[in-house]
């Protein structure tokens, strides 16, 4: 069997395993079933009911209109064709033959997946990582007893890669399913029908442990766990999913560091190898050592919002990142610099001045004596721009910093399949980075020192704008030419703020939109929705209010040029390594026919393997168009706060309130 149908093949039993369910209505408490100390855990009590009302979702949407149909048509022939080898396995066993379509009979409608600590106390490999999963099955029922049947049948193939081992546990049968290859034997997977349950899991001895605890119970449980109350008491449990991540216990899962190799006799160097890091050094330096849980749920509302929240649970004494983030500051609106052409925000309040004080602390207690190496990069770096770096450059700056995607007036280039304002190849026209300042004068000054500096030593060009009464400042190598499309670095400070762009174009929008105030990303209606859902969501969790963070997406533009950029680069890399293969195998069939004896052929590495494969899979000239994200998806807004011992991250995505009407084919999807 090819390596790639093997692990295809394999993909698939696994998921066929994953997405096993049964009928029930009533949840299933999950919670109860698993050890008390776990590393991850999820739950979905009703996906049946998720999935109904994500049909009213923007993305549903997406997947249904015709462009996006007919790309997927390809990829989706080619994965039913992969499964041959499955088929070929059923068809001899069972009569019967899997289409791609078949799949959506084994959605469950409820089922809980969770991760273990290690049976050794440490993650040293891979092959310590257990996972255990467990859905509402019953065998008895119709789709539990296809599933049972089809499992079965690769049970009994007899593959020359395929291994299986039976076992009785508490009076039901495990059956555990071996990957066999040259080297070696790993457990590919074991899994148990258990009266109205399906478990499936990588180890034999999770799932043993599963099925004694649907059997017998358990004294202690999941959910017992402090931790895991303490986030179902503070954010419910009402979500449509619901993760949790056990931070403390990874920690203490990370494996020790290895003793330092003694230094070979023949070396050259008379210095000894570094000292391997601690991992626990480094928490503790970085200020995670009281960071307990992450955990968060998904609501899918049925009018096709998508709220999310992610709490981080860190009490104690703040130190390092967590307690710059904890400085906070009064909540942060959408800015009003932003244009409508804006589609991307990410802004977050982090004390610039503390944190360089904080990374030198931080480098010195991983690795004592690196903060001397700080301190003298930093004198060097003052003596090449002229001014003292912390002082006249950190200290005059603010508490928030941001990054902003701006879609710029004119296209650099055109490439096809992308919106004329966005057809670039880079970042060049979008890029907006703008700092809040405490000390406009001090750091005006600051900067024209160093500008002023690099002028005298001929190394810059340097332009001055005057514009709107402001003045942008540009910037070009001495030495070069400027060619249209080049970056051209450039600032300007407005309202107690300091922007950089790599094109004065960007610099001009901004200066527009700051001076009438009106008409920008903060006006657009969707924005309007999602700001008014999460102030309303906000009232559930009290308390210490400090803002820390801001997101803000136009998921459409975003999307749009995105994807764009995606078929651009996935297209050439695509193209380049296939024609290189080709011409490597023609070049050793020609060799080969002149009798030449040719050496192994290298075995490209996984990733361009798999840029090969996808080119099998993926007919780029009918890639869907940067304005079919526009007809559905709406715009997001993600809201960071610390509030009480930890920080809670509140989403929300809204719907295009006015999607167009589509025509998909045969009927439209409004």
């Amino acid at each position: 069997m090819k390596p790639i149908l093997k692990s295809l093949t394999l993909a698939l039993i696994l998921i066929f395993s994953a997405m096993a369910a049964a009928g029930a209505a009533e949840g299933a408490v999950y919670e109860t079933l698993f050890e008390k100390d776990l590393l991850f855990f999820m739950k979905v009590d009703d996906l049946a009911t998720l999935q109904q009302k994500s049909e009213s979702s923007p993305w549903h949407k997406l997947m249904q209109d015709k462009e996006v149909v007919d790309f997927l048509e390809k990829p989706i022939a080619e994965l039913q064709g992969r499964i041959e080898v499955l088929n070929a396995i059923l068809t001899e066993k069972l009569g019967m033959e899997l289409k791609l379509e078949d799949f959506a009979d084994f959605i469950p409608q409820s089922f809980a997946v969770a991760v273990e600590m290690p049976r050794e106390g440490k993650i040293n490999s891979r092959k310590d990582l257990s996972f255990v999963l467990v859905a509402r099955m019953s065998k008895e029922d119709e789709k539990g007893e296809r599933l049972a049947a089809i499992l079965d049948a690769l049970v009994a193939s007899e593959e020359d890669w395929l291994m299986r081992r039976e076992m009785e546990v508490e009076g039901e049968t495990l059956q555990g399913l071996f990957l066999v290859d040259e080297n070696d034997t790993e457990t590919l997977l074991t899994y148990a029908f258990v009266d109205e349950y399906f478990v499936v899991g990588n180890k034999l001895g999770g799932v043993r442990r599963m099925v004694t605890s649907l059997k017998k119970g358990r004294d202690e449980h999941f959910g017992q766990s402090e931790k895991y109350q303490h986030l179902v008491g503070l954010m419910g449990d009402k979500g449509d999913l619901l993760s949790y991540i056990d931070i403390e216990n990874i920690f203490a899962a990370l494996p020790e560091p290895e003793p330092p190799a003694a230094p070979e006799a023949t070396s050259e160097m008379n210095t000894l190898p570094p000292p391997p890091i601690d991992p626990t050094v480094v928490i503790e330096a970085l200020g995670f050592s009281n960071l307990k849980y992450l955990g968060g749920w998904i609501y899918q509302d049925p009018n096709g919002e998508l709220l999310s929240y992610v709490y981080l649970h860190a009490p104690g004494e703040k130190s390092g990142i967590i307690k710059l983030l904890a400085a906070g500051g009064d909540p942060m609106p959408v800015p009003g610099f932003l244009p409508s052409s804006a589609f991307l925000h990410e802004a977050f309040r982090i004390p610039i001045r503390d944190a360089y004080d904080v990374l030198v602390e931080v480098s010195e207690k991983i690795n004592p004596g690196s903060s001397a190496d700080i301190t003298r990069g930093l004198a060097s770096a003052q003596d090449a721009v002229g001014v003292n770096v912390v002082e006249q450059i950190l200290a005059p700056l603010g508490n928030e910093v941001a990054i902003s995607f701006i879609q710029p007036l004119e296209p650099t280039m055109e490439i096809e399949g992308m919106p004329p304002a966005m057809a670039m190849t880079d970042t060049t026209d979008m890029l907006l980075f703008s700092v809040e300042v405490k000390d406009a004068q001090l750091l005006e000054g600051s900067l024209g020192a160093i500008t002023a500096k690099f002028k005298d030593e001929g190394q810059i060009v340097e332009e001055i704008e005057d514009y709107n009464n402001l003045v942008i400042h540009s910037f070009a190598p001495a030495d070069i030419q400027p060619m249209p499309g080049m970056p051209v670095p450039c600032y300007t400070i407005l309202n107690d703020r300091v922007f950089f762009a790599l094109s004065v174009n960007t610099i001009r929008i901004v200066i527009d939109q700051a001076q009438q105030e009106k008409g920008g990303m903060h006006d657009i209606p969707m924005c309007l929705l999602a700001r008014e859902r999460l102030d309303t969501e906000a009232a559930r969790f009290p308390g210490l209010d400090k803002a820390i963070g801001l997101i803000c997406m136009n998921e459409g533009p975003y999307f749009g040029w995105y994807s764009g950029q995606m078929k651009m680069h996935l297209s050439m890399q695509v193209r380049y390594h296939r024609n290189r293969q080709i011409r490597r195998e023609e070049m050793r069939a020609r060799m080969e026919a002149e009798g030449e004896v040719l050496q192994p052929q290298a075995q490209p590495d996984l990733a361009i393997k798999l840029l090969i494969e996808l080119g099998e899979f993926i007919d780029f000239d009918y890639w869907p168009g940067w304005y079919v994200f526009e007809r559905y998806l709406g715009f997001s807004m993600v809201r960071m706060r610390f509030v009480e011992e930890g920080i809670i991250t509140e989403g929300v995505s809204v719907p295009n309130p006015n999607p167009p009407k589509v025509q998909t084919g045969a009927s439209e999807v409004f």
